[in-house]
């Protein structure tokens, strides 16, 4: 750190003191902010000469406010604690980005969630405010003893499916902390008030598919009384394999009935594979769904448009 960054964080820290107590009395009416917010034109420093255009100048924490300069001498800070500060104990609760916001981002705020592929749960490990998640990757950081996630050169998050483009994302409310499909299968409801449709769990479906290399089957079920109220019904995919899944025949109450059967073909080695209905498989298990569901529909899930109908 230069002589001008000393210099720099001693004015800085005596501006700090002079507008602490005011920040203090005004800090319960900020909500918290993943970014810094930004202060007046009177606290702005001379940048240097000499210094890029679009890098910041210095990060560094004053009492519990961490602040950033940048090259116009503008100064952001933190004013809010991260909301998830006492499940990472071992960072400070204002440290965005695990204290080093000019190395990592999170450019678009969404809920990260890791996968545990032996035992099939979700594990929530960033929540946020928005309208979708993401399964991030992982990998185990022994000496702090927790999970830490992947992230590219510009700090953005890795995925397990970062080959789907915008497609890796999950609306939000169908993923949540401890959901295991994988053993117990699960009912999603479709909430149009939050904004869901069929196309936000088939969605899922794919993304499940090549979180875990398998095919994932299940239900859209229907009520008699209500048509607008639908159930998704992920069955359990532990048994199942990369082309094959096992479907099992409920005996529906009669309040419902089975409008959709769906199954995935992620793993498929190309696009007419992933539209075809298998004759050894999938063309077997429509006379079995069919006999006991009558009317029912059945669809292939798919990597590239819209699901086939068979």
């Amino acid at each position: 750190m230069t002589s001008y960054h000393f210099i720099s964080i001693f004015i800085i820290s005596c501006i700090l003191l002079g507008i602490q107590s005011s920040v203090s009395a005004q800090s319960s009416d900020w909500v918290y902010s993943p970014y810094a917010q930004y202060l007046t034109n009177d606290t702005t420093i001379p940048p240097p000469v000499g210094e890029p255009a679009d890098a910041a100048l210095s990060c560094f924490r004053h009492d519990t406010i961490y602040v950033l300069i940048m090259p116009t001498g503008q100064l952001y800070i933190w004013l809010r604690p991260d909301p998830l500060m006492d499940k990472y104990i071992q960072s400070s609760p204002y440290a965005y980005c695990d204290g080093n916001p000019l190395i990592y981002i999170d450019p678009e705020g969404m809920d990260i969630f890791r996968y545990d592929n032996e035992t099939g749960d979700f594990k929530l490990e960033q929540k946020t405010d928005d309208n979708f998640d993401l399964v991030g990757k992982f990998k185990y950081d022994k000496k702090k003893g927790n999970f830490v996630l992947r992230t590219r050169k510009d700090g953005s998050f890795k995925t397990y499916t970062d080959h789907l483009g915008n497609n890796d994302k999950i609306a939000k409310g169908i993923l949540f902390d401890g959901l295991n499909i994988k053993q117990n299968g699960h009912d999603f409801n479709v909430d149009k008030s939050a904004g869901h449709t069929l196309s936000d769990f088939f969605n899922f479906a794919l993304i499940l598919d090549e979180l875990t290399g398998r095919e994932i089957s299940g239900f859209v079920l229907e009520s008699f009384e209500d048509q607008k109220e639908q159930i998704v019904r992920f069955e359990p995919y532990n048994k199942n394999k990369y082309n094959k899944s096992i479907t099992t025949l409920y005996n529906l109450s009669g309040k419902q009935r089975a409008i959709y059967h769906f199954h995935t073909h992620g793993q498929a080695d190309s696009k007419i594979e992933a539209i075809t209905p298998s004759e050894d498989r999938d063309i077997p298990a429509k006379t079995k769904i069919t006999s006991f569901y009558p009317n029912i529909q059945l669809l292939i899930l798919h990597n590239y448009g819209v699901p086939i109908k068979y």
